[in-house]
């Protein structure tokens, strides 16, 4: 008999569209802001 084993790590998010789709937009005005930083 043979076979392979897969191991993974994974973090699971669950929430609202809105919630997450906020954290996105937040994630990236940050990142804006520090280009126009510097």
């Amino acid at each position: 008999m043979s076979g392979i084993r897969l191991e993974s790590r994974v973090h699971i998010v669950t929430g609202a569209n809105n919630a997450i789709e906020n954290i996105v937009n937040v994630k990236k005005n940050v990142e804006e802001v520090s280009k126009n930083w510097y």
